[in-house]
């Protein structure tokens, strides 16, 4: 009887390890992509500002909220990005400026990365 139940319990944990597989690796390891080709101002990081940003920094409320930065107007956003304060701000270092946004969210690396491109790129108005 005891022979019987060991087999019994060696089965089915053959059973239960063999059935213990990840077929699909991308849905157990998802790859996340961050594609910083051909970013712009007018979109990928236009997009970005408007959700994170403008809130205090646009041409409303730069004044009150924004500290008079008023990142959709392009003179201030591209000089900002060409001395390194947007980016400062944005990666939260504490060197340049303080960290954004204000209420402690900081953006994502992919985010950052894109920011990166485009100051990279030159920062242009496209």
């Amino acid at each position: 009887m005891k022979k019987i139940g060991i087999v019994l319990i060696s089965s089915c944990l053959v059973l239960a390890l063999s059935n213990c597989k990840y077929d699909k690796k991308d849905q157990v390891y998802p790859q996340t992509t961050c594609d910083t080709t051909s970013v712009t101002l007018s979109g990928e990081i236009n997009d970005i500002l408007s959700a994170n940003c403008f809130r205090c920094h646009s041409s409303t409320n730069a004044a009150t909220l924004g500290a008079g930065y008023d990142l959709q107007d392009f003179n201030t956003i591209h000089a900002a990005a060409l001395d390194g304060r947007l980016l400062s701000s944005i990666t939260q270092d504490n060197k340049l400026a303080p960290p954004m946004p204000e209420d402690g969210g900081k953006l994502s690396d992919c985010e950052i990365n894109k920011f990166r491109a485009w100051i990279n790129e030159g920062a242009l108005d496209n």
